[in-house]
């Protein structure tokens, strides 16, 4: 069999069908699958599996390997198909005031590389240029061909950049993706501020559930994956519905904790904030007490309208003081004592923790899109 894909093959070379890529993602979900277990968890017919199974194949997406019979076993042995996690890879890009960072990860999410944390350039032109050369260096250390980039933006239907979050308004995203399109007309680049859900929406043990995730970066925001798509509202604000407290009221992110601690938001990176909760500092100990207790409300909310089956957890903090502010976070705020209570999510703490997990995420973004999940 000739593969047509490799690890710095591209999502436009591949023709797949709703079912042929249906058919991947529970591959992806659950390696080692037979076909009569495809055929059943898909509703879907023996003849449907095959043909699409044989696209998957002659992609390179996945194997087929026929199981090593046991001492008493009689019959033919199953054979159980699994996805190649290195048949294709993707470029991950995220440039934010805090640094500049690319990732190439695989299939699975996985990451193969991670550049180190490189300084913005200072003017526009530089950025652009920065952007290009990072790109190229993703590419001779690791392949991958498809472009995913974080975006703080607001967007239009269309993918247009809109509004970029006030914060990072000096960074020309709008260019740089031109220029990324220009410079590398073979790849598909894909803009946009959903990295963080995708990533988590996408792990094997979160797929098809209904999540929300809350991110608490520089500001807050937050996002609604319902089963299958990214659910999204006038200014991208539907996952805003209860994650966000009132504009006047403590709002949860990096810049409310420097504020509270008397700082530069920009010294408060991973390290930093670690160092502070393993001192127990009191102020930081306080901060996560009061707005655990200010997300109880919001976080309720999102329980009684949505009925999410998880709350992620995310943005700029280390998952320590994460888990702390967790631990404060109180889901029955709006109960009704004679009625019986919704179930309650799990709140989960994200993968995607600080920029440069953020670039990995963001590797994740030309897959999410060539699924529709991003739609």
């Amino acid at each position: 069999m000739s593969e047509i894909v490799t690890a710095n093959g591209s999502l436009l070379s591949l023709d797949l069908s709703a079912t042929d890529r249906e058919i991947f993602m529970a591959i992806r979900n659950q390696s080692g699958l037979s076909r009569v277990e495809i055929s059943k968890v898909l509703s879907l017919s023996k003849g449907a599996v095959s043909k699409a199974l044989a696209k998957l194949q002659e992609a390179g997406l996945v194997d087929e390997e026929r199981e090593k019979p046991g001492p008493r076993h009689s019959g033919q042995p199953m054979i159980r198909i699994r996805m190649r996690p290195d048949a294709m890879r993707f470029i991950g890009l995220n440039l934010s005031t805090r640094g500049a960072y690319v990732a190439v990860s695989n299939l699975a999410s996985e990451a193969v590389w991670n550049s180190p944390c490189y300084p913005l350039e200072p003017s526009r032109d530089g950025i652009v240029a920065q952007a290009v050369e990072l790109i190229r260096e993703a590419k001779r250390n690791a392949g991958g061909t498809d472009i995913g980039m974080f975006v703080p933006a607001i967007f239009s239907a269309s993918e247009d950049i809109l509004e970029v979050t006030p914060k990072q308004a000096s960074i020309p995203y709008h260019e740089i993706r031109q220029e990324l399109v220009a410079q590398f007309p073979q790849s598909s680049v894909v803009v946009s501020s959903r990295a963080d859900i995708m990533q988590s929406a996408l792990r094997p043990e979160m797929f098809g559930k209904v999540l929300f995730l809350v991110s608490f970066s520089d500001g807050v925001g937050g996002h609604i994956f319902d089963r299958n798509r990214v659910i999204r509202g006038g200014y991208n604000q539907a996952g805003n519905i209860g994650g966000m407290v009132p504009e006047t009221g403590p709002r949860p992110s990096v810049t409310d904790l420097a504020d509270m601690l008397g700082c530069d938001p920009l010294e408060l990176d991973h390290g930093r904030l670690e160092e502070l909760f393993d001192a127990g500092h009191k102020p930081l100990m306080d901060w996560i007490e009061s707005r655990g207790a200010t997300l109880s409300e919001p976080l309720s909310a999102v329980v009684q309208l949505l009925n999410p089956q998880t709350i992620v957890l995310g943005g700029n903090f280390p998952n320590p003081v994460l888990s702390a502010l967790r631990q404060h976070i109180d889901l029955s705020v709006y109960d009704v004592p004679t009625r019986m209570p919704l179930s309650k999510p799990d709140i989960v703490i994200s993968d995607v923790l600080g920029e440069a997990s953020r670039a990995t995420a963001s590797a994740i973004l030309p897959l999410a899109k060539y699924l529709s999940y991003l739609d």
